[in-house]
């Protein structure tokens, strides 16, 4: 069992607007500034007051770190580009 590179995790939710769209935005009664703005030198989404991008970013590091119990499950999912953009 093995955690995959933050980078791989990372490549997936890069600048993703199906996250923006299907799950930051129904989360806009909590902050209104749901939108995220994605740094492609820093492979992170860049923290703004009032914003999730933050957030995202620890949630994204804690992915990447988990160890997995079926890595070719992951690795097929990750490499399937589901709602990237």
């Amino acid at each position: 069992m093995r955690a995959y590179p933050a980078s791989d995790i990372r490549d997936f939710f890069a600048d993703s607007d199906c996250l923006d769209y299907l799950v930051l935005r129904p989360l806009s009664h909590i902050t209104s500034n749901w939108e995220t703005r994605w740094d492609d030198e820093t492979w992170r989404y860049q923290p703004e007051p009032l914003s999730f991008a933050g957030d995202l970013n620890q949630v994204i590091e804690f992915i990447a770190t988990v160890v997995r119990s079926n890595t070719t499950l992951t690795k097929t999912y990750l490499s399937s580009g589901f709602c990237t953009s």
